[in-house]
């Protein structure tokens, strides 16, 4: 079988790098799948490395051109990317799509709708209903009217759907009869396996030693908390004392962000702001004693996936988390692997006070083996094997 697999994202992007290039790997080790095509989409000017994946897999690039509209962008983009994946497709002869995330799915469900080739969506969500709750778009928008159609005929028309929260797979069942898998973000537990010797080594440079850290490593608005992120850090700073340090890890402009640090009064002094490669964050996880987790509660998160709370437990961090968070609020509660606050935040304080009495505690093994259950890569091979298996009856059924 020969697959194309399409990502939404640029090759050097965190979210390829963590999550994507996995399954690559994964799918090339498969016996079912002889050619992988591997599509990125590059917005920028940023130099590609090129991904070591093995002969089986290619890499091809679809570059976005940039222009002074965003919306004109997506027009462009969707005009003609349609155009170059189809013709990739009879060149290569490829017999399945593999479409990573709900915009990707949207590019799959328009080449599936004018050629018929059979395509599944891993990593589906209701993009069209986040960026409308994050008031990044309109309900009366373009975009919102485009995406939400696409992903009425990725439920109607893709032939495996496979979402991150099993709350959005039981919600899709009730317009789907075909296959609907779960698998939330998973991530390589070894790759974030806690280090003393870089535990050290990064608070000695940071000058932190001997204190009680906390990290959030992400992004700021949208699907995020905005404003009130810097309010819980520093009531974190309140609560916790001179002792505490902060880290943040973000793509956002260290200026933006010691601004909004300035603005809620948390001392500069103590936080360390920063952006670093991908493989560079487990070096800092091991130098925290706990993790932020910072997505804004809202009835649409019930069907998302953090990768980066998958990253944190990894590390051995119980998370401070908001509730109603995909299916990871609830694993937080029931493992006791961190603690919960109300979207009100009126039991904030108590929460980060759990913290605090978790991370003095010696809970790393336990909290590692909660990523290890609920976010490894092992089930992946099984649920691959499941949808072609569905590829291989739609096929008998049209030959008859």
């Amino acid at each position: 079988m020969k697959v194309l697999y399409i990502s939404y994202w640029g090759l050097n992007d965190g979210l390829t790098q963590s999550s994507v290039l996995p399954h690559i790997r994964i799918l090339s080790q498969m016996h079912e799948v002889s050619k992988i095509y591997f599509v990125t989409i590059e917005r920028g000017a940023e130099r590609m490395g090129s991904p070591e994946l093995g002969p089986q897999v290619v890499h091809m690039v679809l570059r976005s051109k940039r222009l002074p509209v965003n919306f004109l962008e997506k027009v462009n983009d969707f005009w003609f990317f349609p155009r170059t994946l189809k013709a990739w497709i009879s060149r290569y002869s490829i017999d399945l799509m593999v479409c990573r995330s709900s915009p990707a799915g949207a590019l799959g469900a328009i080449i599936n709708r004018r050629t018929g080739i059979p395509f599944i969506v891993e990593s589906f969500e209701p993009h069209a209903e986040y960026m409308l709750d994050a008031k990044v778009w309109s309900r009366w928008g373009l975009k919102y009217f485009f995406q939400s159609r696409w992903e009425q005929r990725i439920v109607q028309k893709a032939t495996g759907i496979i979402t991150v929260s099993r709350h959005y797979k039981d919600k899709l069942k009730l317009d789907r009869s075909a296959s609907i898998e779960t698998f939330p973000c998973a991530v390589n537990v070894g790759q974030f396996e806690f280090d003393m010797g870089l535990r050290k080594a990064i608070r000695s440079k940071l000058g932190f030693e001997n204190k009680l850290v906390g990290i959030y490593v992400g992004k700021f608005g949208d699907i995020y908390y905005d404003q009130t992120a810097f309010f819980i850090f520093k009531r974190a700073y309140d609560l916790l004392g001179e002792e505490f340090r902060l880290i943040v890890l973000s793509p956002v402009e260290k200026s933006i962000v010691l601004h909004a640090l300035k603005k809620e009064n948390f001392p500069i002094e103590k936080v360390f702001v920063d952006k670093v490669p991908h493989q560079e964050v487990p070096a800092y996880l091991s130098a925290a004693d706990f993790a932020f987790s910072m997505v804004r509660p809202a009835p649409v998160r019930l069907y998302c996936s953090p990768i980066k709370d998958g990253e944190y437990w990894a590390n051995g961090l119980p998370i401070l988390s908001p509730e109603g968070v995909g299916e990871d609020s609830e694993i937080i509660v029931s493992e006791n692997a961190g603690a919960v606050f109300r979207e009100d935040l009126g039991d904030l304080d108590e929460a980060i006070l759990k913290i605090k009495m978790l991370s003095a505690g010696d809970r790393k093994g336990h909290i590692r083996s909660v990523a290890a259950k609920y976010r490894s890569f092992d089930p992946l091979v099984g649920i691959y094997r499941g949808v072609f298996k569905e590829i291989q009856k739609s096929s008998l059924l049209e030959s008859i």
